[in-house]
């Protein structure tokens, strides 16, 4: 798309229409960088305990993507070096953890790029028009949890019939 999160910052109403219900909580999280257009760094427990499926909770489909798929080369390429067996298990738990560290750290500022981004979509558009945009591309996603779920699940019996 190339739109960049320029003009003015989000306002409460904006907020509310793309956050929901949990709107004063990331208010609170985004504090220091809404106004300025910096990145958020601030630490999101449930990002770091649930990782991928809070990208898909919060609608963050293309970071889970991008996600998924390092993990799936990182994955791949452990295996291709023949680690010793003994060793691949704490691999994979460490680059885990690590995954968790750096979603929870980082994962409240890709949620805020993506509200300034819809932000400035949504600017586009008539005021009559906007919240219902900005709910429409915000708020959560059970139903992509649920899907991410199922994903996940078939392609682990799809994986293990191969092997």
């Amino acid at each position: 798309m190339g739109l960049r999160a320029e003009g003015a910052p989000p306002t409460v109403e904006e907020i509310a229409c793309f956050v929901g219900k949990n709107q004063r909580v990331y208010r609170d999280f985004w504090q220091g960088a809404l106004g300025n257009g910096r990145f958020c760094i601030r630490f999101n427990m449930a990002a770091a305990a649930f990782t991928l499926f809070w990208l898909l909770y919060r609608r963050l489909y293309r970071e889970y993507c991008v996600i998924f798929v390092l993990l799936a080369v990182l994955g791949a390429a452990l295996r291709s070096i023949q680690l010793d067996p003994i060793y691949l298990p704490m691999v994979l738990l460490t680059s885990q953890l690590l995954l968790s560290s750096l979603l929870g750290l980082f994962g409240n500022g890709l949620y805020l790029r993506r509200l300034r981004i819809d932000v400035v979509r949504a600017r586009r558009i008539s005021d009559v028009n906007r919240p219902p945009f900005l709910v429409a591309c915000g708020r959560t996603s059970a139903l992509a949890v649920v899907l991410g779920l199922l994903f996940k699940l078939g392609l682990s019996v799809l994986l293990g019939l191969l092997t």
